[in-house]
């Protein structure tokens, strides 16, 4: 179990100024820096993993929406932005880029939202769709690119690039 010249507990090995070693004295692989400078730790890469699983699901669930290909794109791009930023890849240009097509889609669905949030009840977001209340569908939606957005913007850099 233990060398011949070993003992149980031992000291630590001292170093050239005759102090003992810490933990501090062993270099640690520094995480990937992003273009901010900024790393992606541990618990955050978890949660960027299950933000983009969560909205993969999303983008599965949209096949029988009566615009499929938009919300597919729309959840998938934000699914793909999470799962490269937990692994370490994360880039201003592409956050921007995803964030600006999620106000473009956003401005065409807006009026729908408004429409049910100033002159509706709460209660029709559960009602069946109807082909003479449009603003049911359209609210269903803008709710969920409000939840896409808020998944993706974290990812914005906190500092510009230096």
């Amino acid at each position: 179990m233990y060398g011949r010249y070993q003992s149980r507990i031992s000291t630590p090995p001292l170093r050239a100024s005759g102090r003992a070693r810490t933990h501090d004295d062993h270099p640690v692989e520094p995480l990937p820096l992003h273009e901010d400078g900024s790393s992606v730790g541990g618990l955050r890469r978890v949660i960027y993993l299950l933000l983009a699983v969560f909205l993969a699901g999303c983008a599965a669930v949209q096949y029988n929406d009566p615009d499929p290909l938009l919300w597919i794109a729309v959840y998938g791009a934000g699914a793909v932005l999470l799962a490269l930023a937990a692994a370490g890849w994360r880039r201003r240009w592409a956050v921007l880029a995803v964030l600006a097509a999620y106000a473009a889609v956003g401005a065409t669905i807006l009026p729908g939202f408004l429409d049910w949030l100033l002159h509706h009840p709460g209660s029709d977001l559960i009602a069946p769709m109807a082909a003479e209340r449009p603003h049911i569908e359209e609210s269903r939606e803008f709710v969920g690119l409000l939840i896409v957005a808020a998944c993706v913007a974290p990812l914005w850099p906190r500092r510009p690039p230096s």
